[in-house]
């Protein structure tokens, strides 16, 4: 009896191991460059380009008064994308979160929250 209760509470502690460390899984540079945004429309009102060498552009339209439109450099820890060494009057979203697949991007900011998706995973219609 106590054999089999120690079984599964062992079986219980490696898989919560293992869903911990899953969730630590950091993504590549390789999977997150690419060009962010909203799938299946010409407009571009939000759009982030991540480059490999670690340099971005991000535009940011949706507000015809406070147009964004910086570059500079990003980078990266645990999934999490930081933007930097840019110039803007305006505050904007420099805080994402990139899933581990490569294919979206979230970011909050204040209650404004974002979710863009890597284009080359959009369907084209």
């Amino acid at each position: 009896m106590f054999a089999t209760i120690m079984k599964k509470l062992t079986t219980l502690v490696l898989i919560a191991i293992s869903i911990t460390a899953w969730s630590f899984i950091n993504v590549s540079n390789q999977y997150i460059a690419g060009t962010y945004g909203v799938c299946n429309t010409n407009n571009t009102t939000v759009e982030l380009k991540l480059n490999p060498d670690n340099s971005f552009r991000y535009i940011d339209n949706s507000n015809p008064k406070k147009t964004i439109n910086v570059k500079g450099k990003w980078t990266m820890k645990k999934n999490r994308i930081s933007l930097h060494d840019y110039s803007s009057q305006f505050k904007f979203h420099d805080n994402w979160k990139i899933d581990k697949e490569g294919i979206v991007a979230n970011s909050r900011r204040g209650l404004s929250f974002y979710r863009l998706v890597n284009k080359n995973n959009c369907e084209n219609s």
